[in-house]
């Protein structure tokens, strides 16, 4: 297995095909590790209620937060970190458009071989919760 660094991401590369292990989020001049998968996904919809994620650009800002915490503690331990982001952090991150529309530009990446363009637009503001 190649063990190949790429700015932006931590990642790791096998002979066929790349698997992303995190990427980061820039907020306020600091990087933040997050990674989506399956399991996070899980966690997500145990504290939602909701079903699917399929579209990004209408989810209300209570989902995005959540998502947001369980990606980023997800990354933190991906990349070997202790967890040290706070509500408030979490909270100013999902008040702060460019950041969300940035995090969910990423969520498609993580799943090579979806159509990455699929339903992920400039967010509408949504409804708070």
């Amino acid at each position: 297995m190649l063990n190949n660094k790429v700015p932006n991401q931590g990642n790791f590369l096998t002979k066929t095909n790349a698997i992303i292990m995190y990427k980061f989020l820039e907020f306020d001049g600091k990087k933040y590790p997050i990674r989506i998968s399956n399991t996070v996904l899980g966690e997500w919809q145990e504290e939602t209620g909701k079903t699917s994620v399929a579209n990004l650009k209408d989810m209300s800002f209570k989902d995005v937060r959540v998502l947001l915490t369980c990606a980023l503690k997800a990354g933190y331990r991906f990349a070997k970190k202790e967890f040290d982001v706070d509500e408030l952090q979490i909270e100013l991150m999902v008040d702060d458009q460019n950041t969300v529309e940035a995090f969910l530009k990423l969520i498609p990446e993580f799943f090579p071989g979806s159509d990455k363009d699929a339903k992920v637009g400039k967010k509408k503001a949504p409804a708070k919760q």
